[in-house]
């Protein structure tokens, strides 16, 4: 998506759910959530919306992944 920048809040949200985002560009870390849409079948900006939603409601807990956090690919053998 190009000219697309996520918030900081995405961002953080990404490592709460697993998502390692120490160190990574802004490229990896915009990869990483459009991969996180396309498992929930999801459009990103709504995803966005969602994510802004919930960082705007206070929560005692933090948020828990809903299922196993994102790995990269295997590396495809010749």
């Amino acid at each position: 998506m190009k000219g697309f920048k996520l918030q900081t809040e995405t961002i953080q949200w990404l490592a709460s759910i697993g998502y390692p985002i120490d160190s990574r560009t802004d490229r990896e870390i915009e990869t990483m959530f459009l991969w996180e849409a396309a498992q929930l079948e999801i459009e990103p900006l709504l995803l966005e919306k969602i994510v802004q939603a919930m960082w705007e409601v206070p929560h005692e807990h933090p948020v828990k992944p809903i299922r196993k956090p994102w790995k990269p690919p295997a590396p495809k053998l010749p």
